[in-house]
């Protein structure tokens, strides 16, 4: 199977401290598929403790960024998922000591994604200044 289009299946940010967000999605998952969300967030460290949705997916981080920065981002993944409903929730449970007052979060599914191992690579970077940021690092990928 080919790898498909990224679907978005919803979006939310806000300024509020809080110990969960929760993304209520706007279209549907087909089982087996890749769901992937990413987030940024005010802080110094990494802020999340968990992602889990009301199909029963839990989710593992990727990769992602914050030491020493003042914004803290993540990508963090579901391979093989479960089927998950338009409507369904995607919920980010945030360390208690260091709930981020703003953040934005954003979801996506991709189907013909490897079920078993489909991570083969991550890059980060972090720091820097200016409107302009980029990445000089590359992973290699394999599939």
């Amino acid at each position: 199977m080919a790898i498909g289009t990224p679907v978005s299946i919803g979006t939310v940010q806000n300024k509020t401290s809080e110990t969960t967000t929760v993304l209520t999605t706007t279209a549907s998952v087909p089982a087996g598929a890749m769901i992937i969300v990413f987030y940024a967030a005010d802080g110094t460290s990494e802020l999340l403790d968990s992602i889990v949705d009301s199909a029963g997916n839990s989710y593992t981080k990727a990769t992602g960024s914050g030491s020493g920065t003042d914004v803290v981002a993540a990508i963090w993944y579901k391979a093989n998922a479960a089927e998950l409903s338009s409507g369904g929730t995607i919920t980010l449970d945030w360390y208690l000591t260091t709930n981020p007052a703003a953040k934005a979060i954003s979801a996506f599914y991709v189907e013909g994604i490897a079920t078993t191992s489909p991570l083969d690579g991550t890059s980060t970077a972090a720091g820097g200044t200016g409107t302009t940021p980029s990445v000089s690092t590359q992973a290699a990928t394999t599939q």
